[in-house]
């Protein structure tokens, strides 16, 4: 089984506890979701690791990153993964984001270059309808390119 290691990116105010398991392969990007840390995606990441190098990142309030409840908002949170993205990572990444980690993966994707496949895993996107007054599931599609996946 290939060794997750775990390793701190920290720059500014920026204070992100990561995992990897590092190879050759085009990198993937993991975000958890609310109530539980990186740790979430252990089991997998042995498999995904076989054709990728697997990072996962704990948000901001989780596990060894940051806790200033000022910043568990998406913005910063997508805002740190991004500058972790382009500093660490240094190159466009896949990126999976499960349900408020889907939240943030979309802000990354929409508001940087950085993502080349974006990966939403239940993500949590309602919108009220004007006309009924109930909350309504958005659905999407996002295809920055004809890159496979």
């Amino acid at each position: 089984m290939e060794k997750i290691l775990s390793s701190v990116y920290e720059k500014d105010d920026i204070y992100l506890k990561y995992y990897e398991i590092c190879s050759d392969n085009p990198p993937l990007g993991l975000i958890h979701a609310q109530g539980v840390d990186s740790e979430s995606f252990f089991k997998v990441m042995p498999k995904l690791a076989k054709k990728y190098h697997v990072y996962a990142v704990d948000c901001y309030g989780h596990g060894g990153s940051l806790h200033d409840a000022s910043k568990y908002n998406v913005v910063d949170i997508g805002n740190a993964v991004i500058d972790f993205i382009q500093n660490e990572i240094e190159k466009p990444v896949s990126l999976l984001g499960h349900s408020s980690g889907g939240l943030i993966a979309a802000y990354v994707a929409s508001h940087s270059n950085l993502c080349r496949n974006l990966i939403l895993e239940d993500p949590p996107f309602f919108h009220p309808r004007e006309s009924d007054g109930k909350v309504h599931l958005i659905s999407w599609t996002y295809q920055p390119s004809a890159t496979s996946f």
